[in-house]
């Protein structure tokens, strides 16, 4: 809708989020092309790390961890901040998932510049963004966009 009523440029679109809505972010943009950066604060990376999913049997929810998205992801900017004591949906998963996404992405650009993945740690207590962390998503997407303008704009 906001494509076709001209509010959005469809070859300019992000998807960000916070905690689940990381995790949404990450999987709509590994599912919708038209996204070209995506970035998550505090996401949510690993469900069974949340408590709501405590005795839940692993085989029903590991295919949406968002490691398992890497190869659809390969090719797009991201950006992840999370707290390093953030229990809630586990630094350490949140780490880990970075790694993986950054494997794919120089896996896949193999000769080539690697698409940019962006994971910043920060001392925060709890589940909460880092300081500054929806400036510095915006600076990132932002940047991302000239990036990527610049390399449609030149020519073979």
């Amino acid at each position: 809708f906001l494509i076709a009523e001209g509010y959005s440029d469809s070859a300019s679109l992000a998807a960000c989020g916070t905690s689940r809505g990381g995790f949404c972010a990450l999987h709509f943009a590994a599912t919708e092309p038209r996204i070209r950066v995506v970035t998550a604060i505090s996401p949510v990376t690993n469900l069974l790390a949340l408590r709501e999913f405590k005795g839940v049997k692993p085989r029903l929810v590991q295919d949406l961890n968002v490691a398992n998205l890497a190869q659809k992801l390969a090719t797009r900017p991201l950006w992840l901040s999370i707290g390093d004591k953030d229990q809630r949906v586990s630094t350490a998963d949140c780490t880990n998932t970075a790694r993986q996404l950054k494997g794919a992405a120089l896996r896949r650009q193999a000769g080539k510049q690697a698409t940019p993945v962006e994971m910043v740690i920060a001392p925060v207590d709890g589940h909460r963004a880092i300081p500054g962390a929806y400036r510095l998503a915006a600076q990132f997407i932002q940047q991302q966009m000239v990036r990527d303008k610049k390399l449609h704009n030149q020519s073979p």
